[in-house]
């Protein structure tokens, strides 16, 4: 019965005006119908809310983060800050701290924490005017007509002022053959989906049963048939006075419904206006952020909506709102989404380049900055502008389009938007594996000059949507899944993966996250769930498996499900000792190696020891602490006065201990004898000096040296080298202090 009243009501009230307008030509795709509330709506302009005014917090998390020290550094904050909601690496907390901005600042120094920034309101950006006016915007006149009230008139407009939508429609349709659905997202406030002009066109979500209160998708929203009020966290998307079938003053629903008729207000139903996209099988999925009486919504909703839109498989997305105070994490969303966004350049009449507004001022691929023109295709006082900061312009001004329950112009970049990405829906319809950065070159590009913005926006003018769709050969298609790889390695104490990311079309990488656990594609909702990796590279606490994905900006996505295997090898240990002359001190060489996560720590204790003697707190002589000393070549040296038992104990940067005892005894030589006692050489010859040890197995070492270097030299291992002619005495010692000789004689 509340359908049947409500658009019984709507024909009602909107027979009087056709019959004062039955005289207008019947355009196909540009006709307009009127129905005039005569009511004053209320002004909601672009401004910065300050950001005293709220108390909740966005934290973005380094994605190397564990959960663990998540919650250690919130407890240390657990009388001032509480955790509201978690999405991914963003989170949402109240602070209750009174001095909010010493406690973000103390937040910002934890190297854990990319990122702080108040839950900023935003904005709207349009003047709600009261009802009159047909359709400049699509195919300009000398005139274009007005109602004020109920007298008539014909404001002037230039008749180059106009988006050429009748010639782009006409040869759209006799060029395009082919074409597929797009979905346009629409950030803002509710919108009406029982309108009679928008019915058709709004999205329904496929796969999720409406009214039986079950998340049918799993995606986490229960009975979002339409899409999802993020503002009031229900299904409800629009409100409605139930008594006169308007926008509800308490929750204002008409700002998103104008937005959506600008797109996608059906042609040739005989009511209304024909929306831009109207031609071609747009879908409209409403996504509730603003709502109340003043219109107000935060960025943890717009992120939590834009993720929301990514999931679902929207192509466009249009963001009539801002905010003059950046966010790192609502960029960060943004650059991470396969979609197109049409963002609103705002109503201060402010140079953008100077006070920039977000998101609009986000320098992304993905995002196109509008500004608005009057039916003259002049900026008006509250355009913003921005010769490097504001791309493009659009008709803004007495722009007929639908609201709850009716129709009415409204002014300002909100309007704008919506015209640019009606325009861009077109031309995604004309293919699949479409990317944002190629539609948005091909959609700029093909502008109308206005002299009147010259050095006011980057390209002076606004959309020839002729010329774009003329111009569609021009967009290009990415079909080829990028490639993943991964590895893995180690830092100090940290398990790294390093991931390789490939994008083998042209679109180009737009985000690489992980899992732990095998994971489906299906569970990374096109990249919306999931922590990011950035640079490539990935510390992990714990070996396992792990999922990772990486997804173009064409949509193409794969994931790759890896074990990551711990270094569960202990270092290896290999020494040798020798002695001194005379057996003062005993040196042990030892020989350190680990083929993984690398030596960690490296210690010494006399007599026979465990590993369990280095961990129990008894004193050992550190050689190596963490990483404070490089060894030589894997080897050091251990100088040490005693004979006996010498334990050496080593540890990797994963946990993994050995020891390794040397038992360092001293065994001198009794006696020796040389191979001969006389020795005649030539000039340039080189002999050996044998030498014959009792006993044998010893712990002695030898020692060479001649009396005459300049006749007959000797190496420490016993050859003698004849350099010139004469006499020399070679010497050999033992540590344990026995001398034998040998007499050289060196001849021609």
């Amino acid at each position: 019965m509340a359908n049947i009243r409500k658009h019984t009501n709507f024909i009602l009230r909107l027979i009087p005006l056709l019959l004062c307008l039955c005289f207008l030509e019947n355009k196909t795709s540009q006709k307009t119908d009127f129905y005039d509330t005569h009511k004053q709506r209320r002004e909601v302009h672009s401004q910065t809310v300050t950001d005293s005014s709220t108390t909740e917090l966005i934290l973005l998390w380094d994605t190397k983060v564990s959960e663990e020290e998540k919650q250690k550094i919130l407890s240390t904050y657990d009388t001032s800050l509480h955790m509201i909601e978690e999405i991914d690496n963003y989170m949402l907390c109240m602070a209750d701290n009174a001095d909010t901005d010493t406690l973000i600042h103390t937040l910002r120094n934890y190297e854990e924490i990319s990122a702080v920034d108040y839950n900023q309101q935003i904005s709207l950006f349009s003047n709600f005017d009261s009802y009159d006016s047909s359709g400049w915007s699509s195919e300009s006149n000398s005139n274009y007509l007005q109602y004020a009230g109920n007298i008539q008139v014909r404001p002037p407009s230039t008749k180059y002022v106009d988006l050429e939508l009748s010639k782009a429609w006409s040869y759209y349709n006799k060029e395009n053959s082919e074409t597929r659905q797009v979905i346009v997202a629409i950030v803002d406030t509710g919108i009406d989906f029982e309108h009679p002009d928008l019915k058709d066109h709004m999205w329904i979500n496929p796969n999720e049963i409406a009214g039986d209160g079950i998340d049918n998708d799993n995606n986490g929203y229960v009975d979002d048939i339409y899409g999802w009020d993020f503002y009031n966290n229900d299904n409800t998307i629009c409100h409605y006075d139930t008594k006169t079938m308007t926008a509800s003053k308490e929750d204002n629903d008409d700002h998103g419904t104008h937005c959506a008729g600008i797109i996608a207000a059906s042609a040739n139903n005989q009511i209304g206006i024909a929306g831009v996209a109207s031609n071609i099988d747009v879908k409209i999925m409403s996504l509730k952020i603003h709502g109340g009486e003043k219109g107000k919504g935060t960025i943890s909703n717009a992120i939590k909506a834009i993720k929301y839109a990514t999931m679902m498989g929207a192509d466009i997305c249009n963001l009539s709102w801002g905010s003059t105070t950046y966010n790192q994490a609502l960029e960060q969303t943004i650059k991470e989404s396969p979609m197109l966004f049409i963002a609103a350049a705002g109503n201060n009449g402010k140079n953008n380049d100077e006070i920039p507004v977000y998101p609009a001022s986000f320098s992304l691929d993905n995002i196109i900055s509008v500004t608005f023109v009057s039916p003259t295709g002049a900026l008006t006082v509250k355009s913003n502008y921005g010769a490097n900061s504001v791309d493009i312009a659009a008709p803004g001004v007495d722009i007929l389009s639908t609201v709850v329950g009716g129709y009415r112009t409204f002014s300002g970049s909100s309007m704008a938007a919506p015209h640019v990405s009606g325009i861009a829906a077109i031309l995604y319809s004309t293919a699949t594996k479409l990317y944002p950065s190629n539609v948005k070159e091909v959609l700029l590009m093909n502008y109308k000059p206005l002299a009147d913005l010259s050095s006011l926006t980057y390209y002076p003018g606004i959309p020839n949507a002729y010329a774009c769709i003329e111009s569609m050969d021009l967009l290009q298609r990415d079909t080829k899944k990028p490639s993943i790889s991964v590895k893995t390695g180690f830092d100090k104490g940290n398990l790294i993966a390093f991931i390789e990311a490939k994008d083998k079309g042209n679109s180009g990488i737009r985000i690489t996250s992980y899992q732990p656990g095998k994971k489906t594609l299906n569970d990374f909702k096109r990249g919306t769930v999931g922590t990011s990796i950035e640079e490539g590279r990935l510390e992990v606490t714990k070996a396992g498996w792990y999922t990772f994905y990486v997804s173009d900006y064409a949509g193409n996505e794969i994931i790759l499900p890896y074990e990551i295997i711990d270094d569960n090898q202990a270092p290896t240990i290999t020494a040798s000792y020798s002695t001194s002359l005379n057996n003062n001190t005993i040196t042990i060489s030892a020989t350190i190696k680990d083929s993984k996560s690398g030596i960690k720590s490296v210690k010494y204790l006399p007599g026979k020891k465990t590993v369990e003697d280095f961990l129990s707190g008894k004193e050992g002589t550190p050689l190596i602490e963490g990483s404070t000393l490089k060894l030589s070549n894997h080897t050091v040296s251990i100088q040490v006065a005693e004979p006996g038992p010498y334990t050496i104990y080593a540890s990797d940067n994963r946990g993994n201990k050995t020891v390794y005892v040397i038992d360092c005894e001293i065994t001198p030589i009794t006696d020796f004898t040389l191979s001969e006692e006389t020795k005649t050489l030539s000039i340039g010859s080189v002999s050996r000096l044998d030498v014959d040890v009792t006993p044998r197995t010893n712990t002695d070492r030898l020692y060479y040296y001649s009396s005459n270097p300049s006749v007959a030299s000797v190496s420490q291992w016993g050859l003698i080298h004849a350099k010139s002619k004469g006499h020399a005495t070679i010497y050999v010692q033992t540590s344990s202090g026995l001398t034998k000789k040998c007499r050289i004689i060196v001849s021609k």
